[in-house]
């Protein structure tokens, strides 16, 4: 059986422009959750999962299987300060996974990066989200991997070069550098939902999104990517897209008329602003012909920008509802929600369109 460490690395040191390393900076990635003396964070729902913080020591230059990983690791290295634990060695235990000794290696592989990809989206949907995922470590974890024989680790990175963002950072509801006990039990729990609808159902889209997001990638990029999540959750069919993402987007989200009504005009003006981006309109345009001293970003730029903080809000809100019911709505749910829209919203329909 193997162990695995996936790096949990914060997102604000070591970037261009910002020439100090501010202390406070390790909370990004050194998880704590109040009241829990210690530092240890075990994962009830599966065996010999944990978070464990981390702090460098011995020299890790010549443990790696391919001499070129060193580099990639190096990168994130210094801004690292936790790492999640995954041991499979009590997975194929009668009382929890009888089958899985008897799964070849890239059905382990499948299985442990669900686990993985699960807890990571819990722990971001919860508001802890100033870290990325930088890599996994296969045959040690990091705390020990000073100990591990020369050329011995195999390491894939998921961010080779990139410099992390989370939009959120201002508002202390929407970004967290500690969980309280409730938040840790909602992450526990919002885990294992997650974890058996990524078995019975193709998320991919979604998981795409909500990791790009937190990416050094350009905003349009983003924002395409987003709304492909939004259509992996509420599949409006090739035609007539736009009105049933209006309708079923609005009919999920919405508790009573006047906030389907609202939710509906909203997704119309995100969509439009959706389609700028995948078409090749101007978005979140920046004007490198000034200095970055001078303003150089414009008003409809900062629209696009939250346009996109707002879509990606709708994925997440979408996916709660679906980790809330614990399975996604099928095609007939979905068309019948469309069509009790359009029923009683009748105004809000030109001719044209119903």
């Amino acid at each position: 059986m193997t162990v695995y460490s996936f790096m949990m690395t914060g997102i604000r040191g070591n970037r261009p422009l910002d020439p100090e390393f501010k202390a406070e900076y390790m909370f990004d990635s050194f998880l704590t959750v109040e009241g829990n003396d210690n530092p240890i964070i075990s994962v009830p729902t599966f065996p010999d999962v944990f978070f464990c913080p981390f702090l460098p020591k011995g020299s890790t230059l010549d443990k790696f299987v391919n001499k070129w990983d060193y580099p990639h690791f190096a990168i994130h290295f210094p801004n690292t300060f936790c790492e999640l634990v995954i041991d499979d060695s009590r997975w194929g235990d009668p009382e929890f996974m009888p089958d899985y000794a008897s799964r070849n290696e890239r059905e382990k592989w499948d299985t442990v990066m669900t686990v993985a990809s699960s807890l990571m989206i819990a722990l971001r949907l919860c508001h802890y989200n100033r870290f990325i995922n930088s890599m996994v470590l296969v045959g040690s974890t990091l705390n020990n991997l000073h100990l591990a024989p020369d050329n011995s680790i195999k390491l894939y990175p998921f961010h080779p070069i990139s410099h992390p963002m989370c939009p959120f950072m201002e508002d202390i509801s929407r970004s967290k550098i500690t969980l309280t006990n409730d938040d840790f039990k909602q992450v526990i729990a919002t885990h294992l939902k997650l974890y058996n609808l990524m078995h019975t159902a193709d998320f991919e889209a979604v998981t795409i999104a909500l990791g790009e997001y937190y990416n050094d990638s350009h905003p349009r990029t983003k924002m395409v990517i987003i709304w492909s999540g939004i259509e992996c959750l509420v599949k409006p069919p090739s035609v007539g897209i736009r009105k049933a993402l209006k309708t079923r987007i609005s009919m999920i989200l919405g508790k009573d008329r006047e906030e389907k009504t609202r939710i509906f005009k909203k997704v119309a003006k995100l969509y439009d602003t959706r389609c700028h981006a995948t078409h090749g309109k101007a978005f979140a345009k920046i004007d490198y012909s000034k200095k970055p001293t001078e303003v150089n970003i414009q008003d409809e730029t900062t629209e696009h920008l939250g346009a996109m903080i707002d879509s990606y809000e709708i994925l997440e809100e979408l996916l709660w509802k679906m980790i809330h019911n614990e399975r996604m709505y099928d095609n007939e749910e979905l068309e019948l929600m469309q069509e009790e829209f359009i029923s009683k919203f009748p105004d809000l329909f030109p001719k044209q369109e119903k």
